[in-house]
């Protein structure tokens, strides 16, 4: 439900303002941490916060312009919820969370002349990747937080 609550406000403020702010994309990190302390799921969580951040971190120093600042800070959080869920969530939650991204460039109609917010991507992506029940094919150690 947390994971759902920030997807919420973080994806309409984002949309509405072009910014995803300090204040909720900070204090995701101790949320998801407790819940994923209780989960049992810390170890898994905290490297997927590290690999999702620093590869954003990159990104975002490479080419500015491509990745804003918040999304930075939110991917570490949303990094530990998806390696939480599985190794491969991670590598499908970049995959899925760019798509999404393209896709909202796509039907924004001109809205966004210059750059596209990335967070609702990576807040979908990650959200579906957390909440979809087991798909047949997909490996035996993909743990949904759902459950």
């Amino acid at each position: 439900m947390a994971l759902s609550w920030f997807a919420v406000v973080l994806i309409a403020t984002d949309l509405k303002h072009g910014r995803l702010p300090d204040a909720l994309t900070l204090s995701a990190y101790p949320v998801f941490g407790l819940l994923l302390a209780f989960a049992g799921s810390l170890e898994r969580a905290l490297v997927g916060a590290v690999l999702f951040l620093c590869l954003h971190a990159t990104v975002h120093f490479l080419a500015p312009d491509a990745l804003g600042g918040g999304d930075v800070k939110l991917s570490g959080s949303l990094g530990a919820v998806l390696g939480s869920v599985s190794w491969l969530a991670l590598s499908v939650g970049l995959a899925l969370a760019a798509l999404i991204t393209l896709a909202l460039r796509g039907v924004s109609l001109g809205r966004y002349s210059d750059r596209v917010p990335h967070g609702p991507g990576l807040l979908a992506a990650t959200w579906l990747l957390a909440f979809l029940p087991m798909t047949p094919g997909l490996p035996a150690d993909v743990v949904y937080l759902s459950r």
